[in-house]
């Protein structure tokens, strides 16, 4: 069945708490230098991302809650409730601000073009007109980078290889996300000569009701849900309602399959968000933010949930299950 590998340390990590522990020792509050963290997603949803970004800056030295502080803000899937959130970090002075997904990285972005912004996942900041080159970025963001151009293509393919029957396609987006057209064209592209896709937008929880009724009239032979920090806080329901119509669903986050979808392919968030540590660290030494290389995702995985595939009827072919990098019995 190919190799199997899990990553355990962030389980081991779960319980951990994530509020910033009082400062201790004879360093003051005012000497410590404060990092700001605002996550579309909530503390539930969106924490195990927060780990890694506290083992990251553990693993450069740093005594979270003692030689650095971390003020959280946590946006509950509302974006509008973003800008506010900045200005609030703004106001405790922080040295920098980690953020998660290209939409929040453009909202902190017009609340404050001094303090600098590092963004752990996100498409090309190109494209949304948040740096000027990868190499020298220029302006207050920088960070690393989640999503490839292919990657929309390569998850077209991987469904298609996975229920090559299907010729309904179901297609879960965000369109508040900066990046949605270009995305679902990349589907409809991608996807020409194997299906009929229709989709279906998502931006709050209270539109999850329209995921049960386009899938009763659609009745579809898959699904696909395209990346989105807010999908991602809602997965669980999403994968609820695609597994209740039996619907065999691709993903773009491996949370999704963690939950109990099919599969997924795409970059794997903890590990980016370890990286961001870097930039912080860099920052703090006095670097400046545009002069940081913005840089590319590093590690990609394909994660199938074989309990699920059973459960759905559907047998994976073994040319997934051999390029599998981690499956789930």
């Amino acid at each position: 069945m190919g190799r199997f590998r899990r990553r355990q340390f962030l389980a081991a990590l779960a319980g951990t708490a994530i509020s910033v522990p009082l400062i201790r020792g004879a360093q003051s509050a005012e000497n410590v230098p404060r990092v700001g963290w605002l996550s579309p997603g909530t503390s539930k949803s969106h924490g195990h991302h927060l780990v890694a970004f506290k083992k990251g800056l553990t693993d450069l030295g740093y005594q979270v809650g003692t030689t650095i502080l971390v003020e959280e803000r946590w946006a509950n899937g509302k974006l509008n409730a973003v800008p506010e959130l900045a200005r609030e970090l703004v106001a405790l002075d922080v040295r920098t601000i980690v953020v998660g997904s290209t939409p929040v990285t453009v909202r902190v972005s017009k609340v404050t073009s001094s303090v600098p912004i590092v963004h752990a996942t996100g498409v090309n900041p190109m494209i949304a007109g948040l740096a000027n080159d990868l190499a020298k970025p220029g302006g207050n963001v920088t960070g690393i980078t989640t999503l490839s151009e292919s990657l929309v293509p390569k998850l077209v393919q991987l469904a298609h290889e996975a229920v090559p029957r299907a010729r309904r396609v179901c297609v879960i987006y965000n369109p508040t996300n900066t990046n949605a057209s270009f995305f679902v064209d990349q589907v409809y592209q991608a996807g020409a000569s194997y299906w009929e896709a229709a989709a279906v937008p998502i931006r709050v929880r209270e539109d999850l009701p329209q995921i049960s009724r386009a899938l009763e009239a659609m009745k579809p032979d898959a699904a696909l849900v395209l990346p989105d920090p807010i999908l991602l806080a809602l997965r669980r329901d999403i994968v609820k309602r695609l597994n209740e119509t039996r619907t065999p669903a691709t993903f773009g986050f491996s949370e999704f399959v963690e939950a109990g979808g099919l599969m997924s392919y795409g970059v794997y968030l903890p590990g980016n968000y370890r990286r961001a540590a870097s930039f912080v660290d860099r920052i703090l030494k006095g670097a400046a933010a545009g002069n940081l290389p913005i840089e590319q995702p590093r590690e990609f995985e394909l994660v199938v949930n074989l309990r699920t595939a059973q459960a759905l009827g559907v047998t994976l072919p073994q040319s997934i299950l051999l390029r599998a990098d981690r499956v789930i019995e």
